[in-house]
């Protein structure tokens, strides 16, 4: 049987993160993911979703050089196909046409594909499904599922 490419296009502060990242010090990444909890049930999203055939895109107007570290300090880095920080959204156009050059890329129709953000506007026009993260507090237990249901990773 052949293997469906799932994108997730995930923003990564206040969604990934449980808030804003800049500079950071080693020590604070757990902080910043919002707790120990947290980072474990990111890792075990970020694997699952692996493990089902879904690539896996950062897609934020932050800068590289904070999110490719953060990343790495946070474990999720080996499961990140790619980090398309500010200065490629910004040469894109937006968010949107990025993620849809994406779709194009690996021939993917929208309903494969699924945009998370804070923020609204980033996914109001989105070439695909997309769920808002209302709470600017990252990805909760609650976005986890319905992420987990879209992808078809049910327990």
């Amino acid at each position: 049987m052949a293997v469906t490419t799932q994108i997730i296009a995930l923003d990564f502060d206040n969604t990934i993160t449980y808030n804003e990242v800049g500079y950071f010090k080693k020590e604070e990444v757990t902080k910043r993911m919002g707790s120990a909890y947290r980072t474990t049930r990111m890792l075990r999203l970020f694997h699952d979703l692996c493990q089902h055939g879904v690539t896996i895109y950062v897609v934020s107007l932050n800068r590289g050089d904070i999110i490719g570290p953060f990343l790495r300090e946070s474990g999720l880095a080996p499961f990140v196909s790619c980090v398309y920080d500010g200065e490629h959204v910004k040469a894109s156009g937006s968010k949107q046409l990025l993620v849809q050059r994406l779709m194009q890329m690996h021939d993917v129709g929208p309903r494969r594909c699924l945009m998370v953000d804070d923020e609204p506007s980033n996914i109001i026009y989105a070439p695909c499904w997309s769920l808002p993260v209302t709470q600017k507090h990252g990805i909760d237990d609650d976005i986890d599922l319905l992420i987990r249901y879209f992808f078809g990773i049910i327990y």
